[in-house]
């Protein structure tokens, strides 16, 4: 499989894929437990350029949130639950952004370790 999990993977060879147009996604899943709700996030996927979106990448998590994530009296468990198996039908979350920022932010303080 193309796609593969950040982990594993060095800052300059993330650095290098975002280069050459890849893409990280992440996957939203939900746990409800009657007065308490968490929304968590899968580990990071590179989606090399040119692949295309792969929601089977979030069945797994949104058999978790079908299973686990409306178990909560307001309603927030049921719309926090409709929200992250809609995302992850769509692809998940694009955090490219997001990481491209962090490895910016990572290599100007390696270069500069004194300030």
């Amino acid at each position: 499989m193309a796609v593969q999990q950040m982990q594993g993977m060095t800052v300059d060879e993330i650095d290098r894929a975002l280069e050459d147009g890849s893409r990280v996604r992440v996957y939203e899943y939900v746990l409800a437990f009657i007065l308490v709700t968490f929304t968590k996030r899968s580990p990071a996927y590179v989606l090399r350029q040119g692949e295309q979106l792969n929601w089977k990448l979030g069945l797994r998590y949104n058999l978790i949130s079908f299973l686990l994530g409306w178990w909560f009296v307001p309603p927030f468990g049921f719309i926090n639950t409709v929200d992250a198996i809609k995302s992850n039908f769509e692809g998940g979350l694009d955090i490219t952004d997001e990481v491209a920022s962090e490895i910016k932010i990572f290599k100007m303080t390696q270069s500069n370790p004194g300030n």
